[in-house]
């Protein structure tokens, strides 16, 4: 079977090629963590509401859902000084 052009070359796929012609940057690998990271944060804070029903463990999960919003917001905060700033036309 013959090889084709593309492959011979060595040229990206039809797909990173579109991607990159749209000029879009792809996230930084750290959006995925942050991304997981904020909604476990967000759910255990939100357990929060629980606390006045005296359940086992609401607090320790609040607490927790606090420590864990702060990790988050030095992780978003060392994303946003470490992104550069796109070229301006």
């Amino acid at each position: 079977m013959p090889a084709t052009d593309a492959s011979r070359t060595g040229s990206p796929s039809r797909a990173a090629s579109t991607s990159r012609a749209r000029g879009s940057p792809s996230p930084p690998p750290a959006v995925a963590y942050q991304s997981v990271l904020g909604a476990v944060s967000a759910v255990l804070i939100l357990a929060g509401v629980l606390s006045p029903l005296d359940l086992p463990g609401v607090d320790l999960a609040n607490f927790a859902g606090y420590v864990r919003w702060s990790a988050w917001l030095v992780a978003f905060a060392v994303v946003l000084v470490r992104t550069p700033e796109p070229a301006r036309a």
